[in-house]
């Protein structure tokens, strides 16, 4: 694991990464905007806790379903766009979930674990 950010910080960098979302609604699964944005949510989720991994993975695990659900090759156009637009909510109320959890609770040390 490595360095764990002071949560001060880690709520800036997730709170810039949920106000990206609502900009996102015109982006695909597969744009460079989306894909840079959800790279970086990912990055700034490992540095922010502690337990990275497992948060990383929550995050991820929202856009495999997305992926699975709306991208088939029969999938209608708007139906993907409302699998697509699922997703970013998904992201926000999760990402918001992480803040509050920072701010409520910062970041445990390894001391009280």
């Amino acid at each position: 694991m490595g360095h764990v950010i002071p949560p001060d910080r880690a709520i800036t960098l997730l709170t810039e990464q949920i106000s990206f979302i609502d900009g996102m609604r015109s982006e695909t699964l597969q744009s460079g905007v989306f894909l840079g944005w959800k790279r970086d949510t990912e990055v700034r989720i490992g540095n922010s806790f502690r337990e990275g991994a497992k948060r990383q993975s929550e995050f991820t695990m929202v856009w495999t379903r997305v992926g699975m659900n709306g991208f088939g090759l029969y999938t209608p156009p708007d139906q993907k766009r409302g699998y697509f637009v699922k997703g970013l909510d998904e992201s926000r109320a999760l990402l918001t979930s992480m803040v509050k959890e920072l701010r409520d609770f910062g970041v445990r040390s390894s001391t009280s674990e």
